[in-house]
Protein backbone atom coordinates (compact mmCIF):
# COMPACT_ATOMS: atom_id res chain seq x y z
CA UNK A 1 0.00 0.00 0.00
CA UNK A 2 2.76 2.67 0.86
CA UNK A 3 4.58 1.36 -2.48
CA UNK A 4 1.42 2.56 -4.80
CA UNK A 5 0.51 5.57 -2.73
CA UNK A 6 4.71 6.60 -3.44
CA UNK A 7 4.46 6.05 -6.49
CA UNK A 8 1.63 8.29 -6.91
CA UNK A 9 3.01 10.92 -5.01
CA UNK A 10 6.19 10.78 -7.85
CA UNK A 11 4.26 10.87 -10.92
CA UNK A 12 2.16 13.52 -9.81
CA UNK A 13 5.02 15.64 -9.19
CA UNK A 14 6.86 14.57 -12.09
CA UNK A 15 3.72 15.68 -13.94
CA UNK A 16 3.50 19.12 -12.38
CA UNK A 17 7.43 19.29 -13.27
CA UNK A 18 6.65 18.63 -16.72
CA UNK A 19 3.74 21.18 -17.45
CA UNK A 20 5.93 23.96 -15.85
CA UNK A 21 8.80 23.04 -17.77
CA UNK A 22 6.84 23.18 -20.94
CA UNK A 23 5.28 26.43 -19.75
CA UNK A 24 8.69 28.19 -19.64
CA UNK A 25 9.71 27.03 -22.54
CA UNK A 26 6.42 28.80 -24.41
CA UNK A 27 7.48 31.84 -22.38
CA UNK A 28 11.06 31.58 -23.12
CA UNK A 29 9.97 30.86 -27.08
CA UNK A 30 7.77 33.86 -26.85
CA UNK A 31 10.21 36.22 -25.64
CA UNK A 32 13.39 35.21 -27.86
CA UNK A 33 10.35 36.02 -30.59
CA UNK A 34 9.33 39.54 -29.46
CA UNK A 35 13.19 40.13 -29.05
CA UNK A 36 14.38 38.96 -32.51
CA UNK A 37 11.76 40.10 -34.83
CA UNK A 38 10.85 43.01 -33.10
CA UNK A 39 7.17 42.25 -32.75
CA UNK A 40 4.46 41.48 -30.40
CA UNK A 41 3.04 37.98 -31.17
CA UNK A 42 -0.62 38.80 -30.05
CA UNK A 43 -0.61 41.57 -32.79
CA UNK A 44 1.22 43.37 -35.58
CA UNK A 45 3.25 46.64 -34.32
CA UNK A 46 3.06 49.15 -36.90
CA UNK A 47 6.39 50.20 -35.96
CA UNK A 48 7.81 47.21 -37.78
CA UNK A 49 7.38 47.64 -41.44
CA UNK A 50 8.72 44.86 -42.98
CA UNK A 51 6.72 42.91 -40.97
CA UNK A 52 3.59 44.73 -41.64
CA UNK A 53 4.18 44.86 -45.41
CA UNK A 54 4.83 41.22 -45.21
CA UNK A 55 1.15 40.71 -43.95
CA UNK A 56 -0.03 43.28 -46.27
CA UNK A 57 0.74 41.35 -49.40
CA UNK A 58 -0.14 38.22 -47.70
CA UNK A 59 -3.39 39.19 -47.19
CA UNK A 60 -3.99 40.86 -50.53
CA UNK A 61 -2.59 37.91 -52.12
CA UNK A 62 -5.06 35.68 -50.31
CA UNK A 63 -7.91 38.40 -51.17
CA UNK A 64 -6.82 37.66 -54.98
CA UNK A 65 -6.85 34.39 -55.04
CA UNK A 66 -10.55 34.16 -53.39
CA UNK A 67 -11.81 36.73 -56.12
CA UNK A 68 -10.51 34.80 -58.52
CA UNK A 69 -12.76 32.15 -57.66
CA UNK A 70 -15.75 33.78 -56.15
CA UNK A 71 -15.16 36.84 -58.85
CA UNK A 72 -18.91 38.54 -58.29
CA UNK A 73 -18.62 38.25 -54.46
CA UNK A 74 -17.25 41.27 -52.06
CA UNK A 75 -16.56 43.60 -54.95
CA UNK A 76 -18.29 46.82 -53.90
CA UNK A 77 -21.72 47.49 -53.60
CA UNK A 78 -24.80 49.63 -51.93
CA UNK A 79 -26.13 46.77 -50.01
CA UNK A 80 -24.38 46.36 -46.43
CA UNK A 81 -25.45 43.39 -43.93
CA UNK A 82 -24.60 43.08 -40.33
CA UNK A 83 -26.15 43.41 -36.57
CA UNK A 84 -27.13 46.40 -34.56
CA UNK A 85 -25.01 47.08 -32.01
CA UNK A 86 -25.75 50.60 -31.38
CA UNK A 87 -29.02 52.65 -31.42
CA UNK A 88 -28.78 56.75 -31.40
CA UNK A 89 -31.43 59.37 -31.95
CA UNK A 90 -30.52 59.64 -35.77
CA UNK A 91 -28.59 56.25 -36.28
CA UNK A 92 -27.51 53.16 -35.94
CA UNK A 93 -24.16 51.77 -35.57
CA UNK A 94 -23.46 48.54 -37.15
CA UNK A 95 -20.89 45.47 -37.25
CA UNK A 96 -20.76 44.30 -40.95
CA UNK A 97 -20.48 40.89 -42.42
CA UNK A 98 -20.93 41.50 -46.34
CA UNK A 99 -17.53 42.85 -47.10
CA UNK A 100 -14.19 40.91 -46.96
CA UNK A 101 -12.38 44.01 -45.24
CA UNK A 102 -9.39 44.29 -43.08
CA UNK A 103 -8.94 47.53 -40.45
CA UNK A 104 -4.90 47.64 -41.67
CA UNK A 105 -5.43 46.89 -45.19
CA UNK A 106 -8.91 48.68 -45.78
CA UNK A 107 -8.60 51.47 -43.40
CA UNK A 108 -11.67 51.07 -41.93
CA UNK A 109 -13.23 48.61 -39.41
CA UNK A 110 -16.22 46.38 -39.61
CA UNK A 111 -17.88 48.96 -37.12
CA UNK A 112 -20.28 51.18 -39.82
CA UNK A 113 -22.70 53.86 -38.69
CA UNK A 114 -25.32 54.30 -40.44
CA UNK A 115 -27.05 57.43 -40.82
CA UNK A 116 -31.18 57.60 -40.83
CA UNK A 117 -32.99 60.66 -42.02
CA UNK A 118 -36.82 61.09 -42.66
CA UNK A 119 -36.35 59.85 -45.79
CA UNK A 120 -34.77 56.70 -44.70
CA UNK A 121 -37.49 53.88 -45.25
CA UNK A 122 -37.50 51.46 -42.18
CA UNK A 123 -39.07 48.03 -42.34
CA UNK A 124 -39.99 45.30 -40.26
CA UNK A 125 -39.67 41.66 -42.27
CA UNK A 126 -40.68 39.13 -40.08
CA UNK A 127 -40.60 35.53 -41.54
CA UNK A 128 -44.19 34.29 -42.39
CA UNK A 129 -45.77 31.48 -40.87
CA UNK A 130 -45.33 28.19 -43.28
CA UNK A 131 -48.75 27.70 -43.22
CA UNK A 132 -49.36 30.95 -44.27
CA UNK A 133 -46.48 31.26 -47.03
CA UNK A 134 -47.81 27.71 -48.46
CA UNK A 135 -51.59 28.84 -48.94
CA UNK A 136 -50.27 32.12 -50.44
CA UNK A 137 -48.16 29.77 -52.65
CA UNK A 138 -50.52 27.42 -53.51
CA UNK A 139 -53.21 30.17 -54.43
CA UNK A 140 -50.66 31.92 -57.15
CA UNK A 141 -50.91 32.28 -60.25
CA UNK A 142 -47.42 32.43 -62.17
CA UNK A 143 -47.87 35.55 -64.28
CA UNK A 144 -50.88 37.17 -62.25
CA UNK A 145 -47.87 39.63 -60.57
CA UNK A 146 -45.13 39.03 -58.02
CA UNK A 147 -45.05 35.68 -56.37
CA UNK A 148 -45.76 35.47 -53.01
CA UNK A 149 -43.15 36.86 -50.12
CA UNK A 150 -41.98 34.69 -47.37
CA UNK A 151 -41.69 37.69 -45.37
CA UNK A 152 -44.76 39.89 -43.72
CA UNK A 153 -43.03 43.70 -44.04
CA UNK A 154 -44.62 46.58 -42.11
CA UNK A 155 -42.85 50.25 -41.73
CA UNK A 156 -41.23 50.89 -38.51
CA UNK A 157 -39.09 54.14 -36.65
CA UNK A 158 -36.15 54.00 -35.53
CA UNK A 159 -37.09 53.56 -31.88
CA UNK A 160 -38.37 49.97 -32.72
CA UNK A 161 -34.53 48.76 -34.26
CA UNK A 162 -33.16 47.07 -31.02
CA UNK A 163 -29.38 45.90 -30.25
CA UNK A 164 -28.96 42.76 -31.92
CA UNK A 165 -31.31 43.27 -34.92
CA UNK A 166 -30.07 42.19 -38.05
CA UNK A 167 -30.11 44.73 -40.63
CA UNK A 168 -29.86 44.83 -44.30
CA UNK A 169 -29.28 48.32 -45.55
CA UNK A 170 -29.06 49.98 -49.00
CA UNK A 171 -27.72 53.43 -49.80
CA UNK A 172 -26.24 55.20 -53.14
CA UNK A 173 -22.75 54.96 -52.84
CA UNK A 174 -20.15 51.95 -52.58
CA UNK A 175 -20.22 50.85 -48.59
CA UNK A 176 -17.31 48.71 -48.66
CA UNK A 177 -14.70 51.41 -47.27
CA UNK A 178 -16.88 53.71 -46.34
CA UNK A 179 -16.94 54.53 -42.15
CA UNK A 180 -20.64 55.62 -42.24
CA UNK A 181 -23.02 56.73 -44.75
CA UNK A 182 -27.12 57.75 -44.96
CA UNK A 183 -29.32 54.89 -45.58
CA UNK A 184 -32.04 54.91 -48.41
CA UNK A 185 -33.45 51.69 -47.08
CA UNK A 186 -32.79 49.97 -43.78
CA UNK A 187 -34.79 46.19 -43.22
CA UNK A 188 -35.18 44.51 -39.83
CA UNK A 189 -35.10 41.09 -40.65
CA UNK A 190 -36.50 38.84 -37.59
Amino acid sequence: MEQKSTSRYILTALSIIVVVTALALIALNAFDLENRLGWNMWRINSGNQALADKYKEGYLNARATYQKMCPLVNRQGSTITGRVEEVGKNSIVITQDYFDTDAQIDNVSNMRTVEITKNTDLTLNTAKPIDQLNKETATFKPGSGNPPSAFSVKEIGLSEIKLGDYVSIESDKDLRTVASFTALKLKVIR
